[in-house]
């Protein structure tokens, strides 16, 4: 069994909520105020989508993910060329250059990855996110 701690804001009112069942195919629509989704493939736009152990689902646009549940959206950001994004305490990130494994491989310190959460926008050299 898995805890939650995602919860609605003062005012949210459960029984507004729209359940898609089961079976039925993907929503266009906000489950809570009903507003249209924007177009999935151009925008970018993700929906916060919450499941029921039963199988009932809902989602929600960014206006309501914002307003009762306290979630906001950025824009991505395209990183400058030739300069390096700051990692850890504003110190650039040898692992983006590919230094972690040669630093290690010289002083015979075996180098741990930064937690997922740290490594969020680094790229390698191809453009890959790590």
């Amino acid at each position: 069994m898995t805890a939650s701690f995602l919860r609605p804001r003062p005012g949210f009112e459960w029984s507004a909520v729209n359940w898609g069942g089961p079976d039925e195919p993907r929503t266009e629509h906000c489950s809570y105020c009903g507003d249209a989704f924007p177009d999935r493939n151009e925008s970018g736009f993700i929906p916060l989508i919450l499941l029921r152990r039963d199988g009932w689902v809902a989602e929600f646009c960014d206006h309501c993910q914002a307003t009762w549940w306290g979630m906001q959206s950025f824009d991505e950001v395209e990183p400058r060329r030739g300069k390096r994004a700051p990692g850890p305490r504003g110190r650039g990130c040898g692992r983006r250059l590919g230094l972690g494994r040669a630093i290690g491989r010289a002083s015979g310190v075996a180098r741990v990855g930064a937690p997922v959460g740290l490594r969020r926008g680094f790229a390698d050299r191809r453009g890959n996110d790590l």
